[in-house]
Parts: structure tokens; sequence; C-alpha cells
């Protein structure tokens, strides 16, 4: 085989741009996102901790009301404390995600390679495509990041959750500091 020696000229760089041939990572996305996630919970702790603990005491406070009366009062906050944590984080991740992937490949529009290919859909193609030595390789190169993840969650747990059972008598803040203390240890690990 021969190797290619010369760079590629700017009419098969765009060529390749309208076939949807860019080069991107698909790990840098992902792991901005649990990096950003991690330092939102980490930065706004505090907030996330009211709101689930709002959403906790809240059926214990109207619990003596009649049915409808508490389910009036307890409904409402419970959804807005709900959305106060899932909104940020779903939009954050969303504009995560899309950031990276622009910095990546920049706006893009492959028409080409959205299109759908008939000679796609033979079952004997298809079994080539999933079972390819391409394929395999990514499948085991996810088992391995599974398999660290799982380390770095072990270790984690290992070093903090002890420390979490011995402070059960100590309320919630002291609680919640360790439990940031792991999450910022799991994501920085992690990264």
């Amino acid at each position: 085989m021969s190797e290619k020696t010369e760079q590629p000229t700017p009419k098969r760089l765009r060529e390749a741009r309208e076939k949807g041939d860019v080069c991107k990572s698909q790990d840098i996305a992902p792991a901005l996102t649990v990096f950003a996630v991690g330092m939102y919970f980490t930065a706004n702790a505090h907030n996330v901790f009211d709101s689930l603990r709002s959403m906790v005491t809240l059926p214990m406070e109207v619990f003596h009301l009649p049915y409808e009366q508490a389910l009036a009062l307890a409904v409402p906050t419970v959804l807005r404390c709900a959305l106060l944590v899932v909104l940020p984080v779903v939009a954050l991740v969303m504009t995560t995600a899309l950031v990276a992937l622009l910095a990546q490949t920049g706006v893009l529009f492959a028409f080409k390679a959205a299109m759908p290919k008939l000679e796609n859909l033979s079952p004997k193609k298809w079994f080539q495509k999933v079972f390819s030595i391409k394929n395999l390789f990514e499948f085991a190169k996810n088992v391995v990041k599974v398999c660290v993840l799982a380390a770095v969650v072990h270790a984690v747990l290992e070093k903090h959750l002890p420390m979490l059972f011995r402070m059960a008598d100590a309320g919630i803040g002291p609680m919640w500091q360790v439990l940031a203390r792991a999450l910022s240890d799991l994501v920085l690990y992690a990264s």
C-alpha cells in the first residue's frame, strides 16, 4: 500500500466536509458534559439541597390537611422544586454538548450523510457493519471506560462512605458537605 504524501487540496477538504466526513472525537462532548454537571452541582450544592429538602419535607407539612387541600399545596411546590433542579442541568448538558461539537466541527449541515442509502438495508451488510473490527474495538474501548469509571466510583465511595455513616447524627449540613466533596472527587478523577 502506498502512503499519501501530499496534503489534501482545499477542494477535497470541502467535498469531504459536504459529505459529513470531518474529524471529531466522540469522547470530548461527554467528558465536558460530565465535568460541567459536576461543577454545577459543586457550585450550587446548597440551592440543590434546599430544593430537594423542601420536596421531601413538604408532604410532612401538609399531612394533617384534607387530601384535596394538601394536593393543591404540595403539587405546585414539588413541581417547582423539581424543575429548579432539573432544568438548569438539562440546559447545561445541552449547551455543553452543543458547544463541544461546534468547537470541533463548526456549523455543519451534511445532507449527503443524512440521506438513507438503499444498499445499507441488506442484512448481510448490516451484520458486517455491526460486527466489524472497528465496532468490536469501540465496544472493547467502551468496556474499558466503564471498568475505569466503576473503579473510580468505587474508590470515591470507599473514601467517603464511612464518613457519611459516622455523620448520621451530625445533621444534614455536614453530610451534604461530605457528599459535595465526594462528587467533586468523582468529577476530578473521572475527568
